[in-house]
């Protein structure tokens, strides 16, 4: 299932998000799955899911990179100036297990 990348924004509204978009054109996502320290390859249809302790070091990258963030430190600089991120940044998340089950039920709400 897809959902626009604007609708889970909204779906998201009441964690109150920071939102960094880059990219304009529409984005559809297909799935979440959470970033792994030493990833280095992504997919543009994806929405990748970690905390900003747990971030790996950004590279350039020729897509867009989906990324829902939960701020358990402070955001690297290089997330917010690249142009290669769509980031979606939640403050104050205590519980970050809870937010990854979150994100199963985001694709049941449409």
């Amino acid at each position: 299932m897809n959902i626009s990348l604007s609708m889970l924004i909204e779906k998201l509204e009441h964690h109150k998000p920071q939102t960094y978009i880059t990219r304009q054109e529409p984005i559809y996502i297909k799935a979440i799955k959470q970033i792994s320290k030493n990833q280095t390859l992504f997919e543009s249809s994806i929405l990748y899911m970690s905390k900003a302790s747990l971030l790996p070091q950004t590279d350039i990258y020729s897509d867009p990179i989906n990324l829902l963030c939960i701020s358990d430190t402070p955001l690297p600089s290089q997330y917010l100036e690249s142009s290669n991120f769509n980031l979606i940044v939640l403050e104050n998340c205590n519980d970050f297990f809870q937010k990854i089950n979150f994100r199963k039920g985001i694709f049941n709400l449409i």
